[in-house]
């Protein structure tokens, strides 16, 4: 949805950016937690205290298996290893007084924990450890427990299977980087020729940006209408520490297929799609500079393993066809992602006058008509880009569930040409039929000029507070509040 950060007199919102309609300007609080790929739904938190380990991994935490009962009578007296460890597995004990309420459910999780920090030991280094060790932490099991009449102990092990699947990983990550690097190189010594052309000379250091990262599976550039999400941003974080001289930030108001600003060199853009079944599913990677120059230069870094990444997106919504001469962006400094609570702005330029219709998409039966308000005919002249929010553009903001959203805009050279959508003037919500119709580009006025973009929501760490559950709640009466647009 998006927060009223927009010109209007009542509160209207969408997926994750309210389009702003007259609320108060968004509230605080905590966003949704991402999760870790192969990671088990969130434990029940237990009473021992976390490591410092342990905190620093919190995503990748392993399930904790509450013991229940007395301890078996496997007769472990709780020294040295437990019975029936296979050669080539970890493990880990821990003990708790007996005395102590619950000794066996405390012990079991004081293993789990000690062998998840000891298996981890790197993820709070690097991110991609970090979200890797989800899949190794969620194949911890519980294991024997025992008692020496004092104590109740308790142990957990990570099969060998698991270990050396894990092992091939972390190699196969590392392989990864080496070509990430080597696609850095190719990026940027396209981007240096462009701008020695520019200065018909030597120019310094290329100025290179990282515009979207594509996570749709499908390398069609045409198909391609939904940038970012975590593994987008992820990925796209990777490629950044490559680059030696660093890389600039995302031009604003840039959509492809438009000339780059003076002052960029080159924009990238990232496209990734699953590769085949295998022992360890694999992703597929390539890169295409745009360059000042008019060139493109396209780099594959070959694959990365799925579970070293964070995971997919959930849905890929239908792309609509889409047409040239009418562009729509969205800034965004996540390679297409947008933070929850952080602001954004959504730009519209069409290379002839045009009367258009800007929808903002949600789910699958979600539409609202943003742009033109007031009444007003939605006239855009040729070769100007405009924002369709305020100088402070829109906020982002989560709703449950809905994890993207995207914006559409039809256009005709005459009102009459935008048939059964001309009559749409004022903000309005449409039936869920005709935006489901809307979403899969169905019902379009023939000969109409359509484009799309959007975005995925991204929260974590490094993102600003999300609005309040109130604020939600307060924003999600206000859609209900907007009249149905009648078609």
């Amino acid at each position: 949805m998006s927060c009223p950060r927009v010109r209007s007199s009542s509160c209207v919102f969408a997926v994750v950016l309210t389009v702003a309609l007259g609320l108060a300007a968004c509230g605080s609080g905590e966003g949704p937690t991402p999760t870790s790929p192969s990671a088990s739904p969130a434990p029940t938190p237990s009473a021992t205290p976390a490591s410092p380990t342990t905190r620093a991994s919190a995503a990748v935490a392993a399930p904790v298996v509450a013991a229940s009962g007395e301890p078996s009578p496997s007769g472990w007296s709780c020294l040295g290893d437990p019975p029936d460890v296979a050669p080539g597995w970890r493990t880990e004990v821990a003990a708790v007084a007996s005395s102590t309420p619950g000794a066996l459910e405390k012990a079991m999780q004081g293993a789990q924990d000690k062998l998840r920090a000891r298996v981890c030991v790197n993820a709070d280094r690097d991110r991609a450890m970090s979200d890797a060790c989800a899949f190794l932490a969620s194949k911890i099991e519980p294991w024997k427990t025992g008692t020496n009449g004092k104590d109740t102990c308790a142990s957990a092990v990570l099969k060998r299977q698991y270990v050396e699947e894990w092992e091939r990983v972390v190699k196969d990550l590392d392989a990864f980087d080496r070509r990430l690097e080597a696609s850095a190189k190719v990026l940027s010594e396209a981007a240096t020729k462009a701008r020695s052309a520019k200065s018909k000379g030597p120019g310094g250091a290329p100025r290179v940006a990282l515009v979207a990262v594509y996570d749709d599976n499908d390398v069609d550039p045409k198909q391609n209408q939904l940038p970012g999400g975590r593994r987008a941003d992820w990925l796209g974080s990777r490629l950044k520490a490559r680059f030696s001289g660093g890389l600039v930030a995302a031009p604003k108001a840039w959509a492809q297929g438009q000339p780059l600003p003076a002052d960029i060199d080159q924009v990238v853009v990232g496209r990734m799609w699953k590769r085949g079944a295998g022992d360890i599913p694999q992703v597929e990677v390539a890169w295409t500079g745009y360059g000042s120059d008019g060139r493109e230069v396209v780099t594959s870094s070959g694959t990365f393993p799925e579970a070293a990444a964070p995971p997919p997106p959930k849905s890929v919504p239908p792309a609509v066809p889409t047409t040239d001469g009418l562009w729509l962006s969205m800034d965004s400094d996540h390679a297409g992602s947008i933070c929850a609570g952080e602001t954004t702005q959504l730009w519209l330029k069409s290379a002839e006058p045009l009367h258009v219709r800007v929808f903002d998409l949600w789910g699958t039966e979600g539409a609202l008509l943003i742009f033109p308000e007031g009444g007003k005919s939605g006239l855009v002249a040729a070769g100007k880009t405009i924002p369709l929010g305020d100088e402070k553009g829109f906020e982002a903001v989560p709703l449950p569930g809905i994890e993207e959203e995207r914006y559409l805009v039809v256009g005709a050279p005459t009102v009459a040409g935008l048939g059964k959508l001309a009559g749409l003037t004022s903000s309005c919500r449409l039936s869920p039929g005709d935006a489901a119709r809307l979403h899969r580009g169905e019902g379009l006025p023939p000969g109409a000029k359509v484009a799309v973009t959007g975005y995925r929501l991204l929260s974590g760490s490094s993102c600003p507070k999300a609005p309040t559950p109130e604020h939600l709640e307060a924003m999600s009466k206000a859609i209900q509040r907007q009249p149905v647009c009648k078609l």
